[in-house]
């Protein structure tokens, strides 16, 4: 055994030794920071919600229907980009029927800038997104995946243009989450997207018994 393993062993000796005899709990609460509150917390919490707060809001439902297919229980996808190159991260949310671009307004605000973006959603089942700059011009582009519908958005400069069609990107699949990668290694970023299960919205959905409730099918079925 060299010198350096015999260093590390006993290291790692004392440290447990220590750990085991500080912690009588498994889980210590984390220290309270002095900081002027932003929203109603308990001191002992990290991160506090202040999305309602900053502008930044975007509502899901479905009007107490029930069972839900499987199609209506998976929620929706959000991205952190500075789309328009002022330093500031904006923030893009993804919901079942739309798609909404928030603007940082530096001030721990946000402004909602769909309308004027060139993001447009209609018709559809929206689920994820991605951000890349894929042509290497120094502007982050989007993809967002759907049910059976996708989009690829190319920014123009602080605004998006729709290019699915001239890209060659389709799907008629389910496309869950996506990422951009550069999988060959030629400086140009591919697209990876993740697709779930077959489904298909018509008279054959099924639904389960599931603990004594109707409820929408796994995977396996």
């Amino acid at each position: 055994m060299t010198r350096k393993l015999l260093l590390l062993t006993f290291f790692l000796f004392v440290m447990g030794g220590g750990c085991h005899k500080e912690n009588k709990s498994p889980i210590s609460p984390a220290p309270s920071v002095a900081t002027a509150p932003t929203a109603v917390a308990s001191p002992n919490d990290t991160f506090i919600d202040v999305s309602q707060k900053a502008g930044v809001n975007l509502t899901l439902g479905h009007n107490g229907k029930s069972p839900l297919t499987a199609l209506e229980t998976l929620g929706g996808g959000c991205a952190f980009l500075d789309f328009n190159g002022d330093d500031w991260q904006d923030v893009l949310l993804v919901g079942p029927t739309q798609v909404l671009l928030f603007k940082n307004n530096g001030s721990g605000a946000f402004t909602d800038v769909t309308a004027q973006s060139g993001i447009r959603q209609e018709g559809g089942t929206w689920q994820g997104a991605a951000v890349g700059d894929y042509d290497n011009d120094g502007k982050p582009d989007l993809f967002i995946s759907g049910y059976r519908c996708c989009a690829l958005y190319h920014n123009e400069g602080g605004k998006f243009r729709e290019v699915t069609k001239e890209s060659g990107i389709s799907t008629k699949l389910w496309g869950t989450s996506a990422c951009f990668v550069d999988i060959d290694n030629d400086s140009y970023l591919d697209l990876v997207v993740a697709n779930y299960v077959q489904f298909y919205t018509d008279k054959s959905t099924r639904f389960c018994l599931q603990g004594g409730i109707m409820s929408t099918c796994g995977p396996t079925n």
